[in-house]
C-alpha cells in the first residue's frame, strides 16, 4: 500500500526506519476531518489535543474507523497499524439491538459468502464443529455484515471474539 511505500522510499533515502504513521482524524458531529502524520507511539488524546477536538462527555473514540475499528482510549498510543481515529457519540451509531429477521443482508454483503447470522449463532454453543472452525477462519472480519444489519445486531464484535475464540 502506499503508507508502506512511503515508508521504505523513506528508509532507503535517509536510511531512517518509519517512525511515523499517516492518520485520518474525524470528528462528524463538529465537521472535522483531517488527514495528518503523527509520531508511532503518540497517544491519540495528544493528537486530538493537537488538533483542538478532544472528545467532550458522551463521545467516545474509535481507533481504525467505523467498519472496522475498535474502542479507544485518549491514551491508547498510535502503532503502526493505527489507521484513523473517529470521534462518535458514546451511545454510538447503531441503535438498539433487536431479533435476527432473517432478512439475509449480512449474507449479501459479505464478500466471502459466510452467513455472519449463522455463524455467530453457532459460535454462543460451543464445542465448534469443524464448519464453523473453518469459515472462522475464513472470515477477515471486514464489517460489511455489521454495517448492513438492520437489527442493530453487532455481528463484527461478535465475529472478532469467536474468531478468538476458535484459534
Amino acid at each position: 500500500n502506499t503508507v508502506s511505500l512511503r515508508t521504505i522510499g523513506r528508509a532507503v533515502q535517509t536510511g531512517h526506519s518509519s517512525i511515523e504513521r499517516p492518520l485520518t482524524v474525524a470528528v462528524p458531529a463538529r465537521g472535522i476531518h483531517r488527514d495528518v502524520i503523527v509520531p508511532i507511539g503518540v497517544t491519540l488524546g495528544e493528537v486530538l489535543e493537537q488538533l483542538g477536538c478532544l472528545p467532550c462527555p458522551g463521545e467516545a473514540l474509535v481507533a481504525g474507523g467505523l467498519m472496522m475499528g475498535v474502542p479507544a482510549t485518549p491514551e491508547t498510543p498510535v502503532h503502526k497499524g493505527t489507521t484513523s481515529v473517529v470521534v462518535v457519540p458514546a451511545a454510538g451509531l447503531r441503535g438498539r439491538e433487536r431479533s435476527c429477521v432473517r432478512c439475509g443482508a449480512c449474507f449479501d454483503a459479505c464478500p466471502l459468502g459466510l452467513h455472519p447470522i449463522l455463524l455467530t449463532e453457532a459460535l454462543a454453543k460451543p464445542p465448534y464443529s469443524a464448519a464453523t472452525r473453518a469459515q472462522m477462519a475464513e472470515c477477515f472480519l471486514c464489517g460489511c455484515c455489521d454495517a448492513v444489519c438492520p437489527a442493530s445486531i453487532p455481528l463484527a464484535q461478535r465475529l472478532r471474539e469467536g474468531k478468538n475464540a476458535c484459534a
